[in-house]
C-alpha cells in the first residue's frame, strides 16, 4: 500500500486529479515539476500510479519513450484521453517491465487525491493544487484565447496578536470561521484556497482586476463585520484581513509573476491594514453608468415578475429602485424586455446592498456571471452586454 505522502507525491496526485481531461496539460506539468525538483519526479510519478520503484534513471528513461510513444497510440479522436493508456501499454507490452498491469485502485487514489489537495482544517484547497490549477489556466490561456482571470492573495492581520492572546485553539476556530466567510462569498467555479497559516488565495475564472477587487472588498467588509470571540484583546479591537490582486495577463504573464504581483498589492495593504490594493474604489465607479430604464425582477425561485427601475449598470451589477425589501445574499432574477432594452434576456445576480428611502427600496445587485462577447470570449462593454436602448423613457 502507498505510504509514502511527500510533497512530491501530492503534487502528482493532485495532477493527475485535475488534469484528467487534458493529457498535455499533464505532461507538460509533470515536466515543469521535474524542471523544478529533478528527474526523482518521474520515479516518483510511477510510483503513485503503479506502486513500482525503478530508480531515477530507468524512471526518467521510461517516461522519454512513453512521450514517443504517445503518438504512436493515441489517435486524433481521443487526444485528451489516453496518456495514461499509453503508460500502461508501453509498459506491459514494450517493456515487460509489468507483467500483472494493474494502477492503484480507483477509490484509494481518489482518496490520496483529495487529502492531497485540501486543507484539514478549513477544508479549503491547499497551496499545492491552487499552483498547479493556476499553472494549467495560464497554459490553456496560452493555447487558446481565453478571458482574463485573477489571483488575489489574502492575510488576517494582527493574527500572531490573536493567536498569543487567546490560544491557538480559537486561533483554528477563526481560521475556519473566515475559510466559511470566503467561501460563502464567491462564485460557483471560483477556488478557494488556505494558502499557508494564516493566509488565503482566491482564483477567480473570468474576473478582471476591477471584478476581483470588488470580490475581495465584499470578504474584507464580511470578515471586518464579524464577531470573533477573543478580537477584543487585540490592540485594534477587531479581526481584519487585507488582500492583493492581480490579474493574468494584464499583470503578469507567468504563475510566478502573477502570484508576486499579488504579493507586492498585499505587501502594501499590510502596510495600511484592513484594505485591499489596488484600491478598487475610485475605478470601479468609471466603470459605471446611470442607466434609468425599467428592469422586472422576480425573488428566489418565483414566476412572476414585478418592475423597478434601474439606477446605473456596470458589467458585474446594477443598482435598482424597487417597492420590495431585500435581504443581502439573496438571489434574484432580472428581466430586461423590449423596448426598454434592446433585445428580451434574463440575468442572475445577488443582493449585495440594500438601503430604504422613504418608499423605496434600493438594491445592489452583483451579476453571478460576468457579461462576456459572445465571439471574442472576451469582457465586454456592458452597453452592448445590455444592450442599452437610450431613446426608450420609462
Amino acid at each position: 500500500m502507498y505510504h509514502e505522502n511527500t510533497p512530491l507525491a501530492n503534487s502528482l496526485a493532485s495532477l493527475l486529479h485535475i488534469s484528467s481531461d487534458d493529457d498535455w496539460s499533464l505532461i507538460d506539468s509533470v515536466k515543469s515539476l521535474a524542471t523544478d525538483h529533478g528527474d526523482e519526479v518521474y520515479d516518483e510519478f510511477f510510483y503513485v500510479l503503479t506502486h513500482m520503484r525503478f530508480g531515477v534513471e530507468t524512471a526518467r528513461h521510461h517516461w522519454n519513450s512513453i512521450i514517443q510513444h504517445v503518438a504512436s497510440v493515441i489517435t486524433p479522436r481521443y487526444h485528451n484521453q489516453g496518456f495514461l493508456p499509453t503508460v500502461l501499454h508501453y509498459m506491459h507490452r514494450m517493456t515487460g517491465t509489468m507483467n500483472d498491469p494493474r494502477f492503484l485502485e480507483a477509490d484509494y487514489i481518489g482518496n490520496i487525491q483529495r487529502s492531497s489537495i485540501t486543507d484539514g482544517l478549513t477544508a479549503l484547497y491547499n497551496q499545492t493544487f491552487f499552483k498547479i490549477t493556476l499553472e494549467k489556466m495560464i497554459q490553456q490561456s496560452r493555447r487558446h484565447s481565453m478571458p482574463p482571470f485573477a489571483v488575489v492573495l489574502f492575510d488576517l492581520d494582527h493574527f500572531k496578536e490573536f493567536n498569543d492572546s487567546c490560544g491557538h485553539l480559537k486561533g483554528d476556530h477563526v481560521l475556519k470561521r473566515v475559510a466559511h466567510i470566503i467561501q460563502h462569498n464567491i462564485r460557483e467555479g471560483d477556488i478557494a484556497v488556505r494558502y499557508g497559516g494564516e493566509e488565503f488565495a482566491l482564483l477567480l475564472p473570468q474576473a478582471t482586476r476591477v471584478y476581483a477587487t470588488n470580490i475581495a472588498q465584499r470578504i474584507r467588509r464580511a470578515i471586518e463585520a464579524e464577531v470573533f470571540t477573543g478580537q477584543e484583546h487585540l490592540s485594534s479591537g477587531n479581526l481584519t484581513i487585507s488582500g492583493g490582486v492581480a490579474e493574468f495577463p494584464l499583470d503578469a504573464g507567468s504563475t510566478n509573476a502573477l502570484i508576486e504581483c499579488a504579493d507586492a498589492e498585499l505587501y502594501k495593504a499590510k502596510s495600511r491594514r484592513n484594505c485591499v490594493y489596488p484600491a478598487g474604489d475610485d475605478r470601479r465607479l468609471c466603470f459605471r453608468r446611470q442607466v434609468r430604464s425599467l428592469v422586472e425582477f422576480a425573488q428566489c425561485q418565483e414566476s412572476s415578475y414585478r418592475s423597478c427601475i434601474s439606477l446605473d449598470v456596470s458589467e458585474f451589477g446594477m443598482a435598482l429602485g424597487c417597492d420590495m425589501p431585500f435581504n443581502i445574499g439573496e438571489p434574484v432574477n432580472l428581466r430586461f424586455c423590449r423596448p426598454f432594452w434592446n433585445s428580451d434576456f434574463i440575468l442572475n445576480g445577488t443582493v449585495r446592498q440594500t438601503r430604504k428611502f422613504g418608499d423605496l427600496n434600493f438594491i445592489g445587485v452583483e451579476f453571478d456571471n460576468v457579461l462576456l462577447d459572445g465571439k471574442t470570449g472576451q469582457l465586454a462593454p456592458f452597453d452592448q452586454s445590455l444592450n442599452i436602448n437610450r431613446n426608450a423613457k420609462v
